[in-house]
């Protein structure tokens, strides 16, 4: 049982996701505690990267006029969620506390998606568009998202265990994100944006939770608080 889910694991990709994400999410989690240009000029960057991305997956269409619309659909899918982590960080005397607590909470639910998807395995999700996510694996975005809330309600005094719910959303929410671009990459019939991070994809791959989560942590921030 315990050799059979490690060569899942491994089979997976487990060691090149898991150094890939080692590597960068101190980094990341620098530059946002460090705000301001940094901050800035990494999403700007990170927009460059991602519009490559996209330019590159939407030039196989040869349609013009079809191509031109999906560059459309690829500037607010990528500025949107930009401008809302842009917003977050700068929220009042609290910017950092609600950026991290949304990176962390949409990567735990990443995270936890991966451990149940591929140790239990079971039913698919939506096996037309995401062939590898499961019912198991979507429980597991949801564990993951929640103990980041938990762990947030527990050591801050602004993000407190009334949040958790709004966890359980956000999970929900960024699972619509990543199932978005699944069903985008499979329109243009590629299985990664990119092969620039190791056992993880491109840009697009990493961000796809991010495009639904941000802002709806945006419009929970300005309207429900």
């Amino acid at each position: 049982m315990v050799s059979d889910i490690k060569e899942k694991f491994l089979a997976s990709n487990f060691i090149a996701r898991s150094a890939s994400g080692l590597l960068l999410a101190p980094i990341v989690l620098f530059v946002t505690y460090k705000g301001g240009f940094a901050f800035s000029a990494t999403l700007l960057f990170v927009s460059m990267l991602m519009s490559v991305e996209w330019m590159k997956m939407v030039n196989v269409t040869i349609n013009r006029l079809y191509r031109n619309l999906w560059y459309m659909t690829g500037a607010f899918y990528i500025a949107i969620p930009m401008i809302s982590l842009l917003y977050l960080r700068s929220f009042e005397d609290n910017g950092f506390v609600i950026t991290c607590w949304l990176m962390l909470s949409v990567w735990g639910s990443d995270i936890g998606g991966y451990f149940f998807g591929v140790a239990l395995g079971g039913p698919k999700l939506i096996p037309k568009i995401s062939p590898k996510k499961t019912w198991a694996g979507l429980l597991g975005c949801i564990v993951g998202s929640f103990i980041v809330g938990v762990i947030f309600s527990v050591f801050s005094t602004f993000i407190t265990y009334e949040w958790l719910y709004i966890n359980i959303l956000l999970a929900l929410i960024s699972q619509v994100g990543d199932i978005t671009e699944s069903a985008i990459k499979r329109h243009f019939q590629i299985k990664d944006s990119s092969t620039l991070i190791p056992g993880h994809g491109g840009i697009l791959d990493r961000m796809d939770g991010f495009v639904t989560a941000a802002p709806f942590a945006v419009l929970y921030l300005h309207f429900m608080l």
